[in-house]
């Protein structure tokens, strides 16, 4: 039986191996699904029946970053020489994965949708077997790297692998005391990512936004928001207990049950965007840089905006007046793209196999 390792630092992370490992399960494979302690990861893992193997801390400064990934890397290092190394490792381009894999001599499939990562990119995707990335992104994006391995494409985005297959119920909400198009949806910013260049002292900046929305839509609806970091999170619990009418989960629920009846999200990333507005909910992304997915799903019809701070006030106001007027119906876009499930099992079987 052939093993397959997938390794899990980020929520959307945990979401790619629950839906890959279930498929890979039903095939006859065995899964190792590995994460960090780090945000909503283990959270989501558990949400999906997945058990995972949990060891590593998430460094802000750059210090951090370097021994907490050396500190991790030994980690799995010394369990897969205890356990027995597995036939493939495939990730989202983990660098502590990625490291281990290659010096064990184990094969690596990864996914890879963020060119902007110039530091992480350069330390993973040269060893890669090979890479798979939507085709919208263009490759000479990918800076610091001379040559790419070898790659493939998909016309579709990898947040398909779960809007497709998991199913929005109301229940869901409820249990956290929400109604259907009573409530928003915030993701704070990824301020202290390595590729995230923050000019600014606050744990985040969209605070002002909360606020604004509290103030102004108080008596309406519910802000419910997902703080990235410990220090983001404390900000933001200051927050909720001077104006109130803000939820911080601690745990996840489903995502196509949280996207399909908020009003809109937005989000300091991109992922919750991206997985919002295929679902047909308008999403805002404030995320400084040029992102290739924006152009991508807003020419076929989903409604997804990439806006300033301050752009976005006049955006929200604009939904909140009438939101039902900015939500699209995208089922018969969604099926335009290409779900990367079964490319990524295509290139799993090919290297097990050989």
């Amino acid at each position: 039986m052939p093993k397959v390792w997938i390794d899990a630092l980020t929520a959307k992370q945990a979401l790619i191996a629950g839906i890959l490992s279930s498929e890979l399960r039903r095939r006859g494979y065995e899964c190792i699904i590995t994460a960090r302690e780090y945000d909503y990861t283990v959270s989501v893992l558990k949400m999906m029946g997945e058990e995972a193997i949990a060891y590593g801390r998430y460094g802000i400064s750059r210090e951090e970053k370097a021994v907490y990934t050396l500190e991790r890397e030994l980690y799995l290092i010394k369990y897969f020489v205890r356990y027995g190394k597995p036939d493939v490792h495939i990730s989202l381009t983990s660098p502590d994965a990625t490291h281990v894999a290659f010096k064990l001599g184990i094969p690596s499939v990864l996914l890879s949708d963020t060119p902007h990562s110039v530091y992480v990119n350069p330390l993973t995707i040269p060893l890669a077997k090979i890479v798979i990335i939507p085709s919208f992104i263009p490759l000479a994006t990918y800076k610091r790297i001379s040559e790419l391995p070898e790659y493939v494409r998909f016309n579709g985005v990898f947040e398909l692998m779960w809007i497709k297959r998991l199913r929005p119920d109301v229940k869901d909400i409820k249990r956290m005391d929400l109604e259907p198009f009573k409530y928003v949806v915030i993701r704070t910013e990824e301020k202290h990512a390595s590729y995230y260049h923050a000019k600014y002292s606050e744990p985040t900046s969209i605070r002002d936004i909360i606020s604004y929305i509290v103030s102004k839509y108080s008596q309406e609806i519910k802000v419910v928001v997902f703080p990235r970091y410990d220090d983001q999170r404390m900000y933001l619990m200051k927050l909720a207990r001077e104006i109130g009418n803000i939820i911080i989960p601690r745990d996840v629920i489903n995502p196509v049950s949280l996207y399909s009846y908020a009003i809109f999200v937005l989000t300091g990333g991109a992922t919750m965007a991206v997985e919002a507005s295929l679902l047909g909910t308008p999403s805002i992304i404030t995320f400084p840089k040029e992102l290739h997915v924006v152009k991508f799903l807003k020419e076929r019809g989903f409604p997804i905006f990439q806006l300033s701070l301050n752009d976005s006030l006049s955006l929200i106001e604009e939904i909140m007046t009438n939101h039902r007027k900015w939500r699209r119906d995208t089922r018969d876009a969604i099926k335009e793209l290409e779900d990367p499930l079964p490319l990524i099992i295509e290139q799993i079987e090919k290297i097990t196999s050989s």
